[in-house]
């Protein structure tokens, strides 16, 4: 017996779209932490992180009849972030529907649309966590937009202009780290020092390196030359199937949609990828255009990437020779 419209919305959201949503946050290392930790928020119309830019002022050390200070001073500010919107159809087609019209044919063939779905989204929010923010202003805003030094962040009405308050700035955007130079077998461990030594202010420092498949091979047979025993698997990570070294605690991973020649040096205390609550991987029930034989559904994420301390994050643009 076929199943209705109704019964396929059920399935489609019930069995379909939380696997999706599974399989599209758990797709590479970045999104899997991200998700991880991220909020779920009502909504709003922005998404508003609030700063701290400035130490308070009226504050010291005293003796004896010494006069306090107590001038009033501003220490924090707002950055407003826009909501960015994420969907992708199930469209079944009703010759479809007919030539799979047996119960058991109609799931394979709906369990075969519903992981097209999945792909796209795993890759269309994948690109967007490495966005610029300003080649297209509809992607998230992502760590091309984070980790800079120059423009303003982030895009949109209620961002930050970084010439003028530098204290916005990421860490640092460079080609790869003075005197060493870019990464080979016998600078790794220099290399990788340089990044997160430049950004670690305790107890901060980086929670998380981001490369390429091409700069990861490097390290791993750097490492090995090395000899050291520090370097093995980071176990959260290992437990969603991802391979990683380890440096200074640090997980040094690969993501597949990252700039092939650049080293993120990233802090997630600081990185947050934020979800609106009603978006989050909402499934929109089959209905029919009037002018066509198909059937549309709709699975819709909202949500963005939101860095309230830049300067806790960094970039090597040109890792390999």
């Amino acid at each position: 017996m076929a199943l209705n419209v109704d019964e396929i919305s059920a399935l489609t959201e019930n069995l379909w779209v939380p696997l999706i949503a599974d399989n599209v946050m758990t797709s590479n290392p970045l999104m899997a932490r991200l998700w991880q930790r991220g909020p779920k928020v009502q909504g709003g119309v922005k998404i508003r992180a609030p700063l701290m830019y400035a130490k308070i002022g009226a504050a010291g050390a005293i003796q004896g009849f010494d006069t306090m200070t107590t001038d009033a001073d501003d220490q924090f500010t707002a950055a407003d972030f826009e909501w960015k919107e994420y969907y992708a159809a199930i469209i079944l087609s009703h010759r479809e529907m007919f030539q799979n019209s047996g119960e058991p044919e109609q799931i394979d063939h709906l369990s075969a649309k519903s992981q097209a779905a999945e792909m796209t989204l795993r890759d269309l929010m994948g690109t967007g966590l490495f966005s610029d923010g300003t080649t297209n202003t509809k992607l998230i805003d992502g760590l091309n937009a984070v980790v800079n030094t120059t423009g303003t962040y982030p895009s949109g009405g209620g961002g930050i202009n970084r010439a003028v308050e530098t204290w916005w700035q990421a860490g640092f955007r460079l080609a790869n780290p003075a005197v060493i130079g870019q990464l080979t077998a016998a600078n790794a461990l220099a290399f990788f020092q340089a990044g997160v030594g430049a950004l670690t202010q305790q107890p901060n420092s980086p929670t998380m390196i981001v490369v390429s498949q091409a700069i990861f091979d490097m390290a791993m047979r750097s490492f090995n030359i090395a000899g050291s025993s520090q370097y093995f698997e980071d176990p959260g990570l290992a437990s969603l199937g991802f391979e990683t070294i380890m440096f200074r605690r640090i997980p040094i991973v690969v993501d597949s949609h990252s700039t092939a020649d650049s080293t993120w040096f990233l802090n997630e205390n600081f990185l947050q990828l934020y979800t609106l609550q009603d978006e989050n991987f909402k499934f929109e029930p089959y209905r029919k255009p009037i002018n066509q034989k198909v059937y549309v559904g709709y699975i819709f994420w909202t949500g963005n990437l939101i860095c309230n301390n830049p300067r806790f994050q960094g970039v090597y643009t040109d890792t390999l020779a």
